[in-house]
């Protein structure tokens, strides 16, 4: 398959994503996290793993399967303001949900969203830089896609060629023609 559909998705998301107010040029296509507070806040945007699933009949035909694709988003904010921090987290998240999910483009990139899953944490200090504390709003979107693996074929079977001899015969140059199909 040439076009490796994920990486255009998770772009695209990214891109929609720049456009909320106090996060305009602070989302990544990646999951590295930000190590000062000038770089708060910020948005994450990654591909955490698919699925793929046979589509039909596993055995016949070519190789087509129904992946299912798990888009992660992460919201990161200054933690210092505690008192705050639970209505931040929640309206950045509605915020993401509010620009992805009203975006004709974006959706009709992809079959179907089959599961949002949104989590609100502390990021874990011991992993990250102490002196920077962090709250992150994190968005598991699963989006279903449907894929088909053309075989590569080492004949286009263009053209026919059929041999035939009588039973018995003992001749070494058989009947044969040559068609030429349509293509």
């Amino acid at each position: 398959m040439a076009d490796y559909w994920p990486p255009r998705i998770r772009d695209h998301a990214a891109q929609l994503l720049g456009t909320l107010p106090g996060f305009a040029g602070r989302v990544q296509a990646n999951a590295i996290l930000p190590m000062k507070a000038a770089d708060l806040p910020c948005i994450r945007c990654t591909l955490l793993g698919r699925t793929m699933s046979p589509d039909g009949d596993a055995t016949a035909g070519e190789p087509k399967f129904i992946s299912s694709l798990r888009l992660g988003i992460s919201a990161l904010i200054n933690a210092d303001a505690v008192d705050a921090l639970d209505t931040s987290l929640y309206q950045a998240t509605e915020d993401m949900l509010d620009v992805l999910l009203t975006s004709p483009a974006w959706l009709a990139s992809f079959e179907a969203i089959t599961a949002i899953e949104a989590s609100y944490h502390m990021v874990d200090q011991a992993s990250s830089n102490a002196e920077l504390l962090m709250a992150e709003a994190r968005l598991i979107i699963t989006i279903r896609m449907g894929e088909a693996f053309e075989p590569v074929l080492p004949d286009s079977f263009q053209r026919l060629h059929m041999a035939s001899n009588r039973p018995g015969a003992t001749s070494d140059k058989p009947f044969g023609a040559d068609i030429d199909l349509p293509s």
